[in-house]
């Protein structure tokens, strides 16, 4: 009997530190899978992190990438703008004048010089021109003649161009200018295209009154310009 129980306390022992070296290597097994768990938690995180540093840094580049794009597209467009400025057509007005001195009672022909100054070509020129008489009551007003007729002013080509006073100045009206009590006011504007844009049309304009002091036209402000 004292036998049966001291194998059955030996069977009891050996089995009990079995089963807690059984557990014990559970334990350590469950511990490692958090652990690896946690290792692999950590690691996706950094990893996460890590390819979120990289996108900033790649959207930081991409916008660097891109201003710089623009700042070239923006110097290549106005390097070629600066060289269409420097190479199109550009027509000047210059200085319009009697044909001949003031003749009473006659129609007097004005001619102003119309010159290209640019580099290149001016395409399909046309000419607008309003003359009128101005004194204190009153305005005369001439006729307004358009020239559609489209020339093609070659660079640094000058042609003069012609117009008529066709209301005949009686006495009167010449001693007015002479006397500084009338205006006799020319307003002359030249159309044209350049080779560069042929869709664009630019414009010069003039207006000019006659001087009786200086015996010639001078240019006013209240309508001259080009573009």
């Amino acid at each position: 009997m004292a036998l049966c129980t001291l194998a059955i306390a030996g069977i009891t022992a050996t089995y009990t530190h079995y089963a807690s070296k059984q557990v014990e290597h559970m334990k350590n097994a469950v511990n490692e899978a958090i652990q690896m768990r946690n290792d692999t938690n950590t690691a996706n995180s950094n990893a996460l992190i890590e390819m979120g540093k990289q996108s900033s840094a790649m959207q930081a580049a991409a916008a660097v990438n891109k201003k710089a794009v623009e700042l070239a597209e923006g110097n290549i467009k106005a390097t070629q703008d600066q060289f269409r400025l420097d190479q199109r057509a550009w027509v000047n007005i210059k200085e319009a004048k009697f044909k001949e001195p003031l003749i009473v009672n006659r129609p007097n022909i004005i001619e102003i010089p119309i010159v290209n100054s640019g580099k290149t070509p001016a395409l399909r020129v046309c000419f607008r021109d309003k003359i009128w008489f101005e004194m204190p009551q009153k305005t005369i007003m001439g006729k307004e003649t358009i020239d559609t007729i489209e020339m093609v002013y070659g660079p640094g080509v000058e042609r003069p161009t012609e117009f008529v006073w066709d209301i005949p100045m009686p006495q009167v009206m010449i001693d007015l200018i002479h006397s500084r009590n009338g205006k006799l006011w020319v307003d002359f504007e030249v159309t044209y295209f350049d080779v560069f844009d042929t869709k664009k049309i630019h414009h010069s304009r003039s207006c000019f009154y006659y001087h009786p002091r200086v015996d010639r036209f001078v240019q006013g402000e209240r309508c001259s310009h080009m573009d």
